[in-house]
């Protein structure tokens, strides 16, 4: 069975016990570039405060007409 079920029920039950502390979302959404940048940016500095290393994996473009 994949990961990846089990890590997106992690992330809800993260949310639920967050807002049922009366804390603010810890998930948030990202949706402009601007905010990509500022999203990877400090995750990366987080990352390399525990020394963990980071791998490009895969990457995405934009295309005319596909926006």
């Amino acid at each position: 069975m994949p990961w990846f079920p089990d890590f997106a029920s992690a992330v809800e039950l993260a949310r639920r016990q967050t807002r049922a502390a009366g804390l603010a979302d810890p998930v948030g959404e990202v949706r402009s570039r601007k905010e990509v940048r500022r999203f990877v940016s400090r995750n990366l500095s987080w990352l390399s405060g525990l020394h963990a290393r980071t791998e490009r994996v895969a990457t995405t473009a934009r295309l005319p007409g596909r926006e």
